[in-house]
Formats: C-alpha cells, structure tokens, sequence
C-alpha cells in the first residue's frame, strides 16, 4: 500500500509538472477556439464558391482543382462536423440565389426536352493548297424559348394550313399550264420546244419489278426530239397523233427509266407505265400503231407531301394530350419544335439572341483537346485520314455527329456529296461502337433520283451496306441490283412462293399464296432493312407505302436522316422522311444556289420556293445580327 501510494504521488506530481510545462513551451500545438474554425471555413468556403461559379458548365460541378484543395486543407477533416452544424451560417448569400437559380432551369428542363446546343460555329479550311472543300460551315439551331404543347399545336395547324394551301396551289398551277399548252400548241411547235414525240411504234417490252415496260421506237433512225426527253421524266403515252386533251383519248401516264441511241432500230424509250394501252395489241397484229408522247407531272409528290402534313398535324395533336408518349416511333419534339416553331415565331433581337448564347456558351471555351478525345472527335479523325478529307470536312462531320440538328453548307465543287457520305459512314461506326438499337436505321437521301443515285455510289464506294428503297425503276441501272425490291425478289423463300403462286390449281389457292408471299416480303424486306448500314432513297420515295408498312410491322423508324442538295427541296417534302420517327437531322446544300422549282407565282410569294435549310441559315444569321444574305 505504501509503495501505491508513492507511485500515485509520483504520477499526480508529473502530471502537475506536465500541465504546467505544457502551455509554456508547445503552446503552437493547442486548438485553436471554435470561432475560429469557423472564420477560416467560410473563408475557404467563399474561396471555393467562387471557384465553382468560375468553372461549372451548367451543372455547378466543382472542378477538380477545388476539390483537391478541400482535401489538402488541414481543417477539411477535423472540422468537417463544425461545417454541417454551421452550413447556413457559412454559406454565402450568392450561393444560394445560384442554388435557387439551378433548380429553376433543372424544373425547366423537366418541362421541354433539350434542343441542340446554343451556337453557331464556322469552320473554315486552314490549308487553302488541300483543294476540296473552299468552306464548309456548320450551324446548330434551336429556338429561343420552347413553345408549350397547346401553343406548338396552334403553331402546327398554322403550319400545315399555310403550306396545304401552298401544295394545292402549285399543283393547280402545274396542270393548267400543262393543259393550256397542250391545247394552244401545234404538235409542231411542242416538238420544237422538246415536249412532245409523235409518229412512234410501240410494243411491250416485259415487266420491271412488278412494272409494265412499254418500248417507243422511232420509225427512221435518230429523233433529234426524243433526245429531248431523259431518264426520270413523266409523260403521256396516246395513240395516234392528236392531243392527249382531245375528247376520247385515252393517254397512260407513264415515266422514262430507259434511253437508247441510234441504229438499224432507231432511237429508243422504255417508259414504265401502269397498265398496257390499249392500241399496243392492235399495232403487233399490223393495225395503225403509231403513238405520241408528252411531257407531263407526277402527281404523286403533292400526294405524299400532303400525307406528311397531316401526320405532322397528328403527331402534335397527340403531343398535346398529357398522356401522349413521346419519343418512341415518332419525329422527337425538338425537331417539330425547330421547323414549326422557327416559321410561325419570329426571330429573336440580335441583342436577345446574343445574351441567350453568350451567357451558356463561353467565348473562349477550352474544348478543342476535349472534342478530338470524344468518341466523335476520333471516329471523324479516323474516317477523314482514311478518306484522304481535308481539316475543314473533317470539322464539319465532327460537329454534325454531335449535334441533334446542323447544316453543313459550301458552295459548288467543296465536296459536301464526299463529306454527306462520310459522315454516314462514321455515325454507322459509332452505332457500332455503342451497340445501339438495331430498330434505329440511317436514311440518307436527297430531293431527285439522280443526287439520291450519285450519293448512293459514293456510300457503295465506302464498301457500306447499302439499300436503295423507292420505285426499282427510277433507280440508275448499275445500282437497281441494290434496290429493295431485288433483294427481296433474290431470298430463296420468296423465289418459292413464286413458283407456287403459278402452279396454283385454282383462285382460291392462288389468293392463300398470294396473301403468304405478301406477308414473306414484308418480313424479308424489314430484316434488310435492319441489317443494312444505311438506306437510301429520294425525299418522295422514303414515303413509299410499301415502305411505311415494313416499318411499321418490323417496328423500325428512320432515326437519323442526311438530305443532301436539300436547298434544291421545297420544305414539306423533308417531312416525308422526318415524321417516320427522325431524331436527327443534317441538311448538306448551299441555300445561295437556285432555289426550288415552283411553278405558280402565289406559292412562291408565299414561300414555298425557299427551302428548309435557306430559311434555317437566314433565320440564324438574323438572330445573331449578321443579316439573312452573304
């Protein structure tokens, strides 16, 4: 007991001593007071606040600068339960408007589905000796304020009642111009002009994809006339040498899908017709077989384009509804947004439009490192050193990869068809490389059958999977083994049903062969369609009805769509191929060429001359206080 009782007092005394040494000699190892710690956090907190305010980009993300300083500060952790039980006291009163402020836009963003980014960037070639493309320039749109869906439904019927009325004035147009000349004209004068042949032979000349092929020969020789008429062209088959407007003439309207030249037969057409006229089977057995032809219009454009109108009227109507579902199938609602909204509102003050993009764009953003690293930078990168592309091509398809919406413009001779077929062949590497849906599909297409062909070689020439859809007959004869319809006629299950359906012994087993080679084509058709890299097909042709009914059945839909010379198409033929489920959307033209052909005067005072991408750029280069014109 003694000896604890010393060594207690020994302890008690060194303790004493310790206490009294202490505060004396290592007074600096002390804690400093509570105060204190809270002065140097919100100190450090403003710090850092400021940071953050300097370095978000829209998420209020702090950088990693700033977090590698709260983890180096010596009170980041011993003060961390402080902090939580003082954060109101601490936090600046500019935090928290900017809190206030972030949940505002995130709720806004909740409400509309986000556009394309907000600016407009032109890309111009550094290496002027590289040749191809002079300047390529790329805008991205979007409007200044999302309309609400009973205001973009309002918008619509504006829309649609505006151009329906535009469509039906060009068409009355082009068949009373038609009419007139072809009752005012001599047969004499029409051939001098170049529209109209008389004085031919005809006889059948086979079937063509499920076409009548009818062959007009000149009697002697070259026809210096029939030169006159091309590939593509519609016309009026009559017999005999009157007037296909005489009364009882009975004309077939067919198109041209083939030219020959001269030799011991003569000069020759194949016009692909509906059905046989009826004067042909008397000129083989050697009656009076001679036939005229006159150049006419197809119908079928102002047809289809109507058929998009109204399902654009649709698609906002049921856009409307709360419970309507959006994306899926159908056109996005940034696209409608962009083409309805950016006619019926008018553009936005230059000084508007410049504080909207300035305050969301920075003037000097440190991108560049950034966009060659991303997954589009590099396949842009891989793809224009592959495809001999120069600096401002490669720039062009980079951008139009990442966004929803652009337009690539240059004037004639940069190479927009080489730079259009590229950038399909990158965004089918990157739906590779991300294993996205198969149901999505790559259109490509542009306003005539003979751009659509021209840029359909190019992508065979890049070894893609290509499919040519529309009528087999309007197609270039070096590409129609491509088209849909012949690969569908070459599977193995469908050349049997073929043979079936002419052995049936009767109607009715004729009619059950029928209806199961109708189902076995749509099948087959749909999984080409799937498994091909990209389709191809001209504005009209993408609203084929056999087409719509693959889509439908098989549940694909034309996600992306590249139109190239779009500034040669009236805008309600672009909604053709949009409103069969686009997400994307890249125009390739130059609005400063012709604009599109319009017949009628009114419809071109009302604006359907000018096309989509020249009314974009013009309202774009309006916004940012540039002026509509070069």
């Amino acid at each position: 007991q003694a000896a604890g009782g010393e060594m207690s007092t020994s302890c008690l005394l060194l303790v004493s001593l310790l206490l009294f040494w202490l505060p004396s000699t290592c007074s600096f190892v002390c804690p400093p007071p509570l105060s204190a710690i809270r002065d140097k956090l919100g100190q450090r907190r403003c710090l850092l606040l400021a940071e953050v305010e300097q370095t978000r980009g829209g998420a209020g993300a702090v950088s990693s600068n700033a977090r590698s300083l709260v983890s180096r500060h010596p009170l980041s952790k011993g003060a961390a339960e402080s902090e939580q039980g003082c954060e109101e006291e601490a936090e600046p009163a500019e935090r928290r408007r900017w809190k206030k402020k972030k949940k505002k836009k995130k709720k806004k963003k909740n409400e509309c589905d986000s556009m394309s980014e907000k600016s407009n960037t032109e890309i111009k070639q550094s290496d002027s000796s590289e040749g191809l493309v002079r300047r390529e320039e790329v805008v991205s749109l979007m409007l200044k304020k999302p309309p609400a869906r009973d205001a973009l439904l309002d918008m619509t019927k504006q829309y649609v009642d505006h151009f329906g009325k535009l469509l039906d004035l060009e068409q009355k147009a082009q068949e009373e111009e038609i009419v007139a000349r072809l009752k005012t004209w001599t047969t004499r004068e029409l051939e001098k002009a170049g529209l109209c042949v008389h004085g031919l032979t005809a006889r059948p000349h086979g079937e063509l994809f499920g076409e009548k092929i009818l062959e007009l020969r000149t009697a002697f020789g070259l026809d210096i006339n029939l030169c006159k008429f091309n590939v593509g062209d519609f016309v009026l088959v009559t017999a005999g040498d009157d007037s296909p407007v005489r009364k009882g003439s009975e004309p077939v309207a067919g198109m041209i899908v083939e030219r020959g030249g001269a030799g011991t037969g003569g000069a020759f057409l194949h016009v692909s017709v509906a059905r046989w006229p009826g004067e042909v089977w008397k000129a083989r057995r050697g009656g009076e077989g001679f036939f005229r032809i006159d150049k006419f219009f197809s119908s079928l454009p102002n047809q289809r384009m109507r058929v998009a109108l109204s399902a654009l009227l649709l698609a906002a109507e049921q856009n409307a509804r709360p419970v309507a579902e959006e994306g899926g199938k159908k056109m996005s609602r940034a696209l409608q947004e962009l083409i309805v909204g950016s006619f019926c509102d008018p553009p936005a003050s230059p000084r508007s439009r410049r504080n909207s993009v300035a305050s969301s764009t920075p003037a000097h953003s440190p991108r560049e490192e950034e966009l060659v690293s991303d997954q589009a930078g590099r396949i842009a990168r891989w793809v224009a050193e592959r495809r001999g592309l120069v600096r401002s091509q490669e720039e062009a398809m980079r951008e139009a990869m990442r966004r929803p919406v652009a337009i690539l413009q240059g004037p004639p001779g940069t190479g927009k068809t080489l730079t259009a077929s590229c950038l399909a062949e990158g965004l089918v590497l990157e739906k590779q490389l991300e294993g996205t849906d198969s149901a999505k599909l790559l259109l490509a297409c542009a306003h005539s059958n003979t751009a659509t062909d021209n840029l359909m070689e190019k992508l065979v020439e890049l070894k893609l999977r290509t499919v040519r859809v529309g009528r087999a007959t309007a197609v270039k004869a070096e590409l129609r083994h491509l088209t849909l319809e012949a690969l569908i006629e070459q599977e193995e299950s469908v050349r049997e049903l073929r043979k079936d359906l002419v052995l049936a012994a009767s109607e009715e087993e004729a009619a059950a062969v029928r209806a199961k080679l109708a189902m076995e084509r749509s099948i087959v058709g749909g999984e080409i369609l799937r498994t091909a890299d990209v389709i191809v097909a001209s504005l009209v042709g993408a609203g084929h009805e056999g087409l719509r009914g693959m889509l439908q059945q098989e549940q694909l839909h034309f996600h992306t769509v590249i139109v190239d010379e779009a500034s040669q198409a009236v805008e309600p033929s672009l909604l053709i191929p949009l409103l069969q489920g686009a997400q994307k959307l890249v125009l390739i033209g130059d609005h400063c060429q012709l604009p599109p052909t319009v017949t009628s005067l009114e419809a071109r005072r009302g604006g359907l001359a000018r096309s989509l991408l020249a009314r974009l750029v013009v309202r774009e280069r309006e916004e940012a206080g540039g002026g509509g014109k070069e």
